[in-house]
């Protein structure tokens, strides 16, 4: 606390330093010349249980007792929710995927053929054009020939 003409108590100086340090270890035997082993620990952590038991199954349901009525077949078990639609899901998608993927395939090879048929009208078209030039080249040379 501050007393009256004001000097405060502020805080405590320092203390000493660090303690003792851990005890020492057992001394080491006359007869073997090592120490002996230490003792164990006690073991640290919750306390042990006994294991959950497993969920018993559903009862089997009753078999069907024979009557005077015609014979039916008994019914499916039902499939667990969501299992037909995954399985459709699933199904149908693998299936567009590979339709989708066969009809890019043969776009593409549409697409090839196209321009293989394209390029070799360019090319009997530049055939046609060269005989043409070559022989009004020569009909020329021979009417300056005959001249």
């Amino acid at each position: 606390m501050d007393s009256e003409d004001g000097a405060g108590a502020g805080p405590g100086a320092p203390g000493p330093g660090p303690g003792p340090g851990p005890a020492p270890g057992p001394a080491p035997s006359p007869a073997t010349g090592t120490a002996p082993a230490p003792a164990p620990k006690p073991a640290t952590g919750p306390p042990a249980t006994a294991p959950t038991p497993a969920p018993k199954p559903a009862p089997a349901p009753p078999a069907p007792v024979p009557g005077p009525g015609p014979a039916t077949a008994p019914k499916p078990a039902p499939a667990p929710p969501g299992a037909g639609a995954g399985a459709g899901a699933g199904a149908g998608a693998g299936a567009g995927a590979g339709a989708g993927c066969v009809l890019v395939l043969v776009l593409l090879l549409l697409l090839v053929l196209v321009l293989v048929v394209v390029l070799l009208l360019l090319l009997l078209l530049l055939v046609v054009v060269l005989v043409v030039v070559l022989v009004l080249v020569l009909v020329v040379v021979l009417v300056l020939v005959l001249l």
